[in-house]
């Protein structure tokens, strides 16, 4: 999944039509997933989660991918570029 959706930033960053929407909501689970001693809260009638957070696991599960993707991406434009 984290390769697809690396493709899809990669596809809107080249002008194509992506949900923009469902990009932000899984990128949102990988932080959410870092939620440490996180307890559900409510206010009202909104339900959420309160705690600590930590971004380690975004980190390693999804941006250090999405930057070695990013960097390869940008080796082939300037290859281009140059050329």
């Amino acid at each position: 999944m984290r390769k697809e959706l690396i493709i899809t930033f990669i596809n809107d960053r080249n002008g194509d039509v992506v949900d923009r929407e469902l990009i932000r909501d899984i990128v949102q689970c990988y932080v959410v997933q870092g939620c440490v001693g996180a307890e559900p809260k409510r206010e009202a009638s909104k339900y959420f989660w309160e705690g600590w957070r930590s971004l380690a696991f975004y980190e390693s599960e999804f941006e250090e991918q999405f930057l070695f993707y990013a960097s390869l991406e940008y080796q082939e434009k300037a290859k281009l570029w140059i050329a």
